[in-house]
């Protein structure tokens, strides 16, 4: 028998959009602060944001949130428009590097998102959180590209 030693999260959203749309918004730094961090998710607005979109190359942003400055970034492992995209994310909150992975399917009339989060440490609490936000954030992503 052998027991799980990393939470994983996996959330899957339906869009009335083409796969090139909502992978294009992950990567775009003038689309995500509508999206990724919308103030109606959270109190929070976007200090920053670089982007370097290619393998190898690195993210960051800081946000305000509650009057609090915070930092994430990470790297692009994979990026295959429009199907996959592979990063890291950390921030300054949770010193643990994460493992975010996205794949979208393309149907007629929209796509198929799959979003698997592995957290690299086992915290149920924190995968509820990480869920429930990534669930927000991808709801967002959906109104902001119609």
């Amino acid at each position: 028998m052998t027991s799980q030693t990393s939470s994983i999260v996996h959330v899957e959203h339906v869009f009335q959009a083409t796969a090139e749309e909502v992978f294009d918004a992950w990567l775009d730094p003038a689309m995500l602060p509508h999206w990724m961090f919308n103030p109606d998710i959270c109190e929070e607005s976007v200090d920053r944001i670089s982007i370097d979109p290619k393998p190898g190359g690195e993210f960051a942003f800081r946000v305000t949130r509650s009057g609090r400055q915070i930092e994430f970034r990470g790297s692009y492992r994979r990026i295959e428009r429009p199907r996959r995209l592979v990063f890291t994310w950390i921030s300054a909150d949770n010193p643990v590097e994460t493992v975010v992975d996205v794949t979208i399917e393309a149907f007629a009339g929209g796509c198929r998102l799959t979003l698997v989060h592995d957290l690299r440490v086992k915290d149920d609490k924190r995968a509820a959180q990480a869920k429930a936000r990534w669930e927000a954030e991808l709801g967002s992503l959906g109104g902001t590209i119609h």
